[in-house]
């Protein structure tokens, strides 16, 4: 599977998520805001990376997701492959 995205924004709660332009099949609304697809670490979640427990979005370890939270801003171009 291959998806083409693009970053939204880097949204400032625990973790620093990064949105995506994608939406979730299951959330309409998450933590007060739009369904969301996006980018962020196990904090507040628990789980094994690599595992398909989420609702869609792409987890990576809370180092990465700082990493690019203040290395990236919106309209980054993000290629998901599966």
């Amino acid at each position: 599977m291959l998806c083409h995205l693009y970053t939204t924004d880097v949204v400032r709660l625990d973790g620093r998520p990064i949105a995506l332009s994608a939406r979730s099949g299951v959330y309409r609304q998450f933590a007060r805001g739009p369904g969301q697809i996006a980018i962020h670490g196990l904090d507040n979640i628990g789980g094994v990376l690599g595992s398909a427990v989420s609702h869609g979005c792409v987890r990576l370890a809370g180092t990465a997701v700082t990493w690019l939270a203040v290395r990236i801003g919106p309209g980054v171009p993000v290629t998901i492959v599966r």
